[in-house]
């Protein structure tokens, strides 16, 4: 009895683990970490389907998230080796997965007969099916290729080419200023969600040197208004593999910041009489990890007209938020 005990609890084990999705093959932007059991839970319902052999890759489409619902997309193996994407849509409320599209193998789609193509027709089905087969081939479209192959871009990429071959030398092409910063502008509108409307400022974009771990770095400045109604500038700094994979961290501009604490220091003093900000005497800003700092120094006359010295110490935070200290100033 107790050796069968020991099998079942053995049969369990490996049952568990022959279902177990590779949690390094999710991927959601890092304001979402916290998202993550519910995408493992989708790419564990899509591998244990009957059609999906094994999950190769999953993430979250931000561009069809919505306030109610999660949109994540899981990239499988089927039998033949082929890779197709699931499309569901998880509740950010509730448990209720629904599947919105499931792919069907456009291979199998493009290499069927078809009595009503023309020979040159079928001909040109026959050769971008056999392209699209080797880019499913064992993971060639993942190993082999530089930047995403997924079915729109293979799909792209054949019909140019109209080979397999031909097809990876376009895939692998290396890639141009312009296409790595249209990744970044990508991962901008995403980043956006958590500003709101923001004001891209494309005239004021700079290339910047970089590590040879990126093929390129931009600066990209942008204005965000906050619900207060305040303008604030950010910088965001965008970095680019030769993969097209990015990374990409947001500030507020250094160069704002002297502005915004001007503008906290004198809402600051609006009591006090006859203030002049000496402007010439401001310090320059400390950039710190978590928020900017710098000292103005101003001064503001009494009931009786003596001038007394004074000086703010004014701190801005990522967020924008500024806090004034006054002090008087030896």
């Amino acid at each position: 009895m107790h050796c069968r005990f020991i099998l079942i609890l053995l049969l369990s084990f490996f049952a568990t683990q022959l279902w177990a999705v590779d949690a390094s093959v999710l991927w959601l932007p890092k304001k979402f970490n916290d998202v993550k059991p519910k995408l493992m839970v989708v790419a564990e319902k899509a591998e244990s389907s009957d059609r999906c052999q094994h999950v190769v890759a999953g993430e979250m489409n931000l561009s069809k998230t919505t306030d109610d619902n999660y949109y994540f997309v899981i990239t499988c193996r089927d039998e033949s080796r082929s890779t197709y994407n699931i499309s569901y849509q998880y509740p950010k409320v509730g448990d209720e997965i629904i599947v919105v599209n499931e792919q069907v193998p456009f291979v199998a789609a493009a290499s069927n007969q078809d009595e009503n193509l023309t020979d040159e027709e079928q001909e040109a089905a026959e050769l971008l099916a056999s392209c699209y087969q080797g880019f499913n081939a064992e993971g060639a479209g993942e190993n082999m290729c530089r930047g995403s192959v997924d079915d729109a871009r293979i799909e792209e990429l054949c019909t140019e080419a109209k080979s397999f071959d031909a097809a990876l030398v376009l895939c692998n092409k290396p890639l141009t200023s312009e296409e790595a910063l249209a990744v970044c502008h990508e991962v901008l509108d995403d980043e956006a969600i958590l500003f709101g409307q923001i004001n891209v400022l494309h005239d004021l974009i700079t290339a910047q040197n970089h590590s040879e771990e990126w093929a390129f770095r931009f600066h990209m400045p942008f204005d965000n208004v906050t619900r207060k109604g305040e303008l604030i500038r950010y910088k965001a700094d965008c970095r680019v593999t030769a993969e097209e994979d990015a990374d990409m961290d947001t500030r507020i501009d250094i160069e704002a910041i002297p502005s915004m604490c001007t503008e906290a220091v004198e809402k600051e003093v609006k009591k006090m009489l006859s203030v002049t900000i000496l402007t010439d005497e401001i310090s320059e800003v400390v950039e710190e990890p978590y928020n900017f700092y710098m000292k103005i120094p101003f001064n503001a006359k009494d009931p009786v007209g003596r001038t007394l010295n004074y000086e703010a110490d004014c701190n801005v935070d990522d967020n924008g938020r500024s806090s004034v200290d006054i002090s008087p100033r030896k």
